[in-house]
């Protein structure tokens, strides 16, 4: 009898160990990215936020912002060349999302001009070590211990490298040179964090890719692609980003996968992605998927989906993303539809503040 009753405790572990990768992440954090709402009009944005209850909130930290001129003392983010008001910014936002228990994820980006030979906010800097620098003054800033402000703990460099939207050049001739420059900022901006870290003794995590998820000719790199040339420009990185839109006319379900696979990694196909991962960086890579979302018709009637579509595949990519065991975070890109119709609607409410069936879809997705 005794052996009999420890047979079926035996085969009902193992059943719950097996059925484990089915069951929600237990790692798996929601949020929001909506800067233009949170940072440009935060009473605005925050109150949308204190009823949507994310766990994460998305920021670009502008470096080109922060730093109009070249700094005298460029780690210390006092320096009289650093915009204050600017910092205030961030600062009033992080202190904001503290109060709502979430999380803040900081993206480094956009080097100055007097940084990159007078350029734009696009091209990487000439020297890496004054990218370095910035990032040591925004790490001490938000490292728990200066200024009363809340430690920040998770970062990311640059955003979508692989589209010359956000890092030039994408290509010099049949070389996709925006990789291996890329490389170079994400060591750098991993390194710096990581030193400040030590500092405090914190646990930090660094997050590099943060890939679109398409590419194709001069002004785009396909992310299996970028990765590759990102191994062999020997990046290194804690987590690997990606933002795995179905961005197409028509707008395709979370779970199909996409007509030029090749050249693409939506959800539909996210185990392309986790394959080369496996490949070039080993199966213990987490994945954090940065920004994603669907646009909305009204308003926009080129590549939008019903507001009751929306609610729904919200609800199915976080079924995909939870049910991933690699996948730790998950953020909606946006709060609020944006004014021009041509640009970004995938917000979860409108232009007019009315909120749609996703707003009230993402107030129910599980927390843990």
């Amino acid at each position: 009898m005794h052996r009999r009753l420890a047979v079926l405790a035996l085969v009902l572990v193992t059943t719950l160990t097996l059925a484990a990768p089915a069951d929600a992440s237990r790692r798996l954090k929601i949020g929001i990215y909506d800067e233009a709402l949170a940072l440009g009009s935060p009473d605005i944005g925050f109150a949308y936020l204190g009823e949507l209850r994310p766990q994460v909130l998305r920021f670009n930290l502008n470096w080109y912002e922060l730093a109009i001129y070249r700094p005298a003392d460029p780690t210390n983010s006092q320096d009289p060349a650093y915009s204050a008001v600017g910092w205030a910014k961030y600062d009033q936002a992080i202190l904001r999302a503290q109060a709502l228990g979430a999380e803040v994820l900081l993206h480094v980006i956009g080097t100055p001009p007097w940084a990159n030979g007078g350029k734009d906010w696009r091209y990487a800097p000439t020297d890496m070590n004054d990218l370095r620098n910035f990032t040591i003054a925004a790490a001490r800033r938000y490292n728990g211990a200066t200024l009363g402000l809340p430690a920040v703990n998770k970062w990311a460099a640059w955003n979508e490298p692989n589209l010359s939207t956000f890092l030039k050049p994408s290509w010099v001739g049949r070389r996709p040179v925006a990789a291996r420059t890329y490389a170079r900022i994400c060591k750098t901006v991993m390194v710096a964090v990581h030193d400040v870290a030590r500092e405090t003794l914190r646990s930090v995590k660094v997050a590099c890719g943060v890939t679109a998820p398409y590419g194709k000719g001069g002004s785009a790199i396909n992310p299996i692609r970028f990765l590759r040339e990102m191994k062999r420009a020997k990046a290194k990185f804690d987590v690997y980003a990606h933002h795995p839109y179905s961005r197409t006319r028509p707008a395709i379900s979370p779970t199909k996968i996409p007509r030029q696979r090749r050249l693409t990694v939506s959800l539909g196909n996210i185990g392309d992605l986790f394959r080369e991962l496996n490949r070039l960086y080993g199966k213990r890579k987490r994945v954090w998927v940065t920004e994603y979302g669907y646009e909305t018709n009204p308003p926009d009637p080129r590549i939008g989906v019903s507001w009751a579509k929306q609610a729904a595949w919200l609800k199915t990519s976080h079924r995909i993303v939870r049910r991933h065991p690699r996948i730790d975070m998950y953020l909606w890109f946006l709060i609020q539809d944006e004014p021009d119709v041509s640009k970004w609607q995938t917000g979860l409410v409108d232009q007019f503040g009315t909120r749609k069936p996703s707003f009230f879809a993402f107030q129910g997705l599980p927390r843990r």
